[in-house]
């Protein structure tokens, strides 16, 4: 037996060579952790780097040589990510023929609303579909990102290769140890080496369809007609960015985190990820985010005024199922409760008018929105969360 004691601490230290820190160009950020021995885990950490953006303007754009951009140079692996604005008349036709062009192209569909289309078209057809997709409408933004991934593959083919001769001197150790304390301890570092094995293969298999692959985020804009513009004129800013900046607003954790601007309760699962004396955001763990501003009132205007614009402008950026129901928080401040959709995401607005009188009565208007997956949404008793806010 003093065979098998010399030979397992070395497949054991060989096991803790399969993870390590290590760089690679154009990488999404992510932690793979994997260790044999729990007694010395290691940790090996992806630190990401800022992959190779070819910016267009239209007239590049239109001179590009489209072909040459889905082209991995020779035995380098890469990923390509197209972002496109297009507008167009109708969003919605817009989002549909996107959808169309992708799988005519054998791709798919992995994300849609009203206003944009996230699909995923394999790189040999990339180039085609991104000249249908041009046809669509109108471009005025293009951008292709090329990440070089070749680094991190190679590494997880190597991890691979190694848990797997690993795994196999430990099975073969298994078949010839004779002592039950043997027998324990290879069985327990082989069900460990085979956890990481089975990880950095799905790892493996996630950057092979990532290669296969180009990503495409397409984003439509109506195009408004002179004779329309009158029609949907909203002249308070508040307003004009309501249920559109919450889709794209970053939600990073910024470590600036004063006092709330108002009393409430949070609902159960959000954590505050930015405040200030006049705004504060947070975030749950199931994609839904809440933004909080405190604004100016305009002199004469009312919760009724506000209702008009805010049913404009969702209609203008095509939310739909637009419904308002007044009620007043446990205080007695009379509030407007929005809710809308947008694909498979909802959005929810609060908004009440009160008077600021720490110094002097001043109107101010509260705007508080909700977004995200409809199901998420569900699941927050909005009108709690609304009635305990104290101003």
């Amino acid at each position: 037996m003093k065979r098998f004691a010399f030979l397992l601490p070395a497949l054991l230290l060989f096991a803790g060579c399969t993870s390590v820190s290590y760089d690679y160009p154009g990488a999404q950020r992510e932690y793979l952790t994997g260790s044999v021995d729990s007694a010395a885990p290691v940790t090996a950490s992806v630190k990401s780097k800022r992959g190779r953006a070819l910016q267009f303007n239209r007239a590049a754009a239109e001179g590009a040589t489209d072909s040459a951009n889905f082209k991995a140079p020779a035995g380098r692996k890469m990923t390509y990510n197209t972002r496109l604005v297009i507008n167009v008349s109708d969003t919605v036709k817009g989002v549909k023929k996107a959808s169309s062009i992708a799988e005519k192209h054998s791709g798919y569909t992995v994300y849609s609303d009203n206003q944009n289309a996230n699909v995923k078209v394999p790189v040999s057809k990339a180039a085609a579909a991104l000249k249908e997709f041009e046809t669509i409408g109108s471009v005025t933004s293009k951008t292709i990102t090329a990440n070089d991934i070749t680094e991190h593959y190679t590494d997880t083919q190597v991890r691979l290769e190694n848990l797997r001769r690993l795994q196999k001197r430990l099975s073969e150790l298994l078949t010839r140890a004779a002592k039950v304390d043997d027998i324990l301890r290879i069985e327990r570092e082989l069900s460990r080496v085979t956890t990481d094995l089975e990880r950095h293969q799905a790892r493996m298999n996630v950057l092979n369809k990532q290669v296969e692959m180009v990503d495409f985020n397409i984003s439509f804009n109506a195009v408004i007609t002179p004779a329309e513009t009158s029609r949907v004129i909203i002249p308070v800013k508040w307003v004009r960015s309501l249920g559109d900046a919450i889709r794209k607003r970053k939600f990073d954790y910024t470590a600036v985190v004063d006092d709330l601007p108002v009393s409430c309760e949070l609902p159960s699962g959000f954590a505050v990820t930015r405040s200030t004396k006049r705004t504060f955001c947070a975030a749950n763990a199931d994609d839904v985010v809440l933004t909080f501003d405190l604004v100016d009132d305009l002199h004469g205007a009312n919760l009724a005024f506000y209702q008009q614009l805010i049913e404009k402008q969702l209609k203008r950026i095509g939310y739909t199922g637009i419904t308002f129901q007044k009620s007043k928080t446990a205080s007695g401040v009379e509030y407007l409760a929005v809710s809308a959709e947008s694909g498979r995401n909802a959005l929810a607005v609060m908004v009440a008018i009160y008077e600021d009188g720490w110094f002097c009565k001043d109107k101010k208007v509260s705007v508080l929105e909700l977004y995200g997956p409809a199901d998420a949404m569900k699941k927050i008793d909005l009108n709690k969360f609304f009635r305990s806010i104290e101003f």
